[in-house]
């Protein structure tokens, strides 16, 4: 008991040692818009750091509800000056548009005395629109305005100068502007819109002055929905199109002044400006045209070469360009009458000539021509000889190349001695296409590209080849099968020598014990495959006695063609070797009375190794 007295005395002590209490402090103002961030300062005393302090608030003319309304909180404060921030919704109850606040802790609840009294503002409600949001470059400034009572407005954004927006200071384009509306109160709420400058480019003009000595004379211009006019301020539209005749109002000799305009996108684009000489044709005896300067004096191309030809005549005295197909003005044709000509004659070979005129129109007459030469130089002749077909196994095939010099590629790879191996390339079917081509460039830089294709054939080796091992009394019979009835199995002693024996079973000569080798391979459609190297060891002793054939000299298997079980004759006892046509080994099994389950073997044909005791044999089965 007395234990206990002692803790509760220690209980009171912490209780009353360390009380809490929060004071609030003055705002600097006592009225705020809606959207308004405000800070309410507030001083703390006795708290620990796991803290947090809440506004809560009240209406002016009720009180706190058993749910309060909390509009902020600090999380995490510990003793001291502190604040909290909160912005104030655009959705305050209406009850709410005055309210009295006090600062409440949650560790432990500690409530302040209630801070001053706070209005909040509405703020003006609007919406920024346009009737017109796409505007020409061209247009004039736009003055920008809303009216509402009791509101005061500004705009802002790009072009926009003492709210009137200039598209041509904007510039083309999507732009924003911006309305900011204020209210009695201050408050004021900001709106955007989004509009878009169009900009539509001047026509272009063949000419931006004529001197003519007649009373009417043909203006030209090229663009979309053109419109001529007589006045800069385009006020008095005379014709719309890209070409009209001009009639001069009067005979004088002064200079009249067209205006040309493009319209897209609804809008028209700056005017361009034409003049109009009348000069009186007059009798002279010196032509005032000069040699134009042209860009240049000769291009080269090669014949099939997809690129245009331009050239571009600059005037010295007139600003009248013709280009024609002779030096003699006289006869020669009129080919173009721009200051630019185009070339485009590709497909021949050839060499042309083209002239460039400054015309006097006034006199009538030509300067001197400047010379423009168009050479077509012709592709290069390019000859190719690859065989057609080759056996992967020829060791070299040589490629003949005219003229040489150029790029030889096969299988994406350059070849700089015009030859390659077919074997080398480890292509993977019986017949594979090696593309082929040769790239030759000639001193004019014409390029002539030849492409070809060349067939590989390919030959497997010869099917059941196997080593083996017999004895002088019983020399073993050397067996391999090729693909088809139409293969040539041929055997070496020597693969620099001739075949010493042609046919799928060879029983080679031997006298004497030891180790011999021989090499076999086929022959198939032209083509030999790689050789197959097969060893023979001849032992010394005898295999009599030690044979598992029975008294038949012969060997066979039976029946032709076999289901499930093959049955091999004058054979009880071997080890069997069974591989398939491709040489591949697919079974391999032991029997003691001759017979072979072939059950699980799909259907095809196939070959036989029996190594019978000293006996190495084979043979041909048929699987259905």
């Amino acid at each position: 008991m007395k234990n206990l007295l002692i803790a509760a005395s220690f209980l009171f002590f912490v209780c009353t040692g360390f009380s809490q209490s929060i004071t609030v402090s003055s705002l600097v103002k006592s009225s705020f818009c809606e959207g308004d961030k405000v800070w309410f300062p507030y001083s703390a005393t006795g708290f620990s750091a796991e803290n947090s302090f809440k506004i809560e608030i009240r209406s002016i003319s009720g009180g706190y509800s058993s749910t309060p309304l909390y509009i902020g909180e600090k999380e995490s404060s510990a003793s001291g000056l502190d604040s909290v921030s909160v912005i104030f919704p655009a959705s305050f109850p209406g009850d709410l548009a005055q309210f009295v606040y006090r600062i409440v802790s949650t560790s432990p609840v500690v409530q302040s005395a209630e801070g001053q009294t706070i209005s909040i503002l509405p703020k003006p409600i609007f919406d920024f629109t346009s009737n017109d949001s796409v505007f020409c470059i061209t247009e004039s400034a736009f003055k920008l305005s809303y009216s509402a009572s009791g509101l005061t407005t500004s705009f802002s954004g790009a072009g926009v100068t003492n709210n009137s927006f200039l598209p041509a200071t904007a510039g083309e384009g999507y732009h924003y502007l911006y309305c900011k509306v204020t209210n009695a109160n201050g408050c004021f709420s900001i709106d955007s819109l989004k509009i878009k400058v169009n900009s539509t480019p001047s026509p272009s003009v063949l000419s931006k002055e004529y001197i003519t000595p007649k009373t009417s004379q043909n203006v030209y211009a090229t663009g979309d929905s053109l419109t001529w006019y007589s006045d800069s301020t385009l006020t008095n539209p005379l014709i719309t199109g890209e070409t009209f005749q001009y009639v001069l109002p009067n005979t004088d000799t002064g200079t009249h002044y067209l205006y040309v305009t493009q319209n897209l996108n609804n809008c028209e684009s700056n005017p361009v400006k034409v003049a109009v000489i009348y000069r009186p044709k007059v009798i002279v005896s010196i032509c005032n045209a000069k040699k134009p300067i042209i860009v240049n004096s000769m291009v080269s191309l090669c014949q099939g070469d997809a690129t245009v030809i331009k050239d571009t005549a600059y005037y010295t005295n007139f600003n009248n360009i013709e280009w024609l197909d002779g030096s003699n003005t006289a006869n020669a044709n009129v080919v173009s009458k721009s200051a630019v000509f185009q070339f485009q004659k590709q497909n021949s070979p050839g060499t042309w000539l083209y002239y460039a005129f400054e015309h006097d129109t006034l006199n009538d007459c030509y300067g001197a021509g400047a010379e423009f030469t168009v050479v077509v130089y012709p592709k290069p002749s390019v000859t190719l000889y690859v065989p057609n077909t080759v056996c992967a196994s020829t060791q070299t095939v040589q490629i003949v190349a005219s003229p040489t010099g150029g790029i030889l590629q096969v299988f994406d790879s350059v070849l700089t001695d015009y030859s390659f191996h077919p074997g080398q390339l480890r292509l993977k079917m019986h017949k594979d296409t090696i593309p082929i081509s040769y790239y030759y460039s000639d001193d004019k830089g014409c390029i002539t590209t030849v492409n070809q294709k060349v067939v590989v054939r390919f030959v497997y080796q010869p099917s059941g080849a196997g080593d083996m091992i017999g004895y002088l009394d019983s020399i073993p019979e050397l067996y391999a099968f090729g693909d088809d009835s139409l293969s040539v199995v041929s055997w070496y002693k020597d693969i620099a020598q001739p075949a010493v024996f042609v046919g799928e079973y060879y029983k080679p000569n031997i006298v004497q014990i030891g180790d011999y080798t021989y090499y076999v391979s086929q022959m198939s459609k032209g083509c030999v495959s790689d050789v197959v190297p097969v060893k023979l060891s001849i032992l010394s002793g005898s295999g009599t006695g030690s044979s598992e054939l029975s008294g038949e000299s012969e060997f066979s298997v039976y029946p032709v063609p076999a289901k499930d079980i093959i049955s091999l004759t004058g054979i009880t006892k071997a080890n069997v070797t069974i591989f398939s046509t491709e040489g591949i080994k697919v079974a391999s099994v032991e029997t003691t009375d001759g017979r072979i389950n072939i059950k699980e073997l799909p259907a095809g044909v196939y070959f036989l190794q029996v190594n019978a005791g000293y006996k190495f044999l084979g043979a041909k089965m048929i699987k259905e």
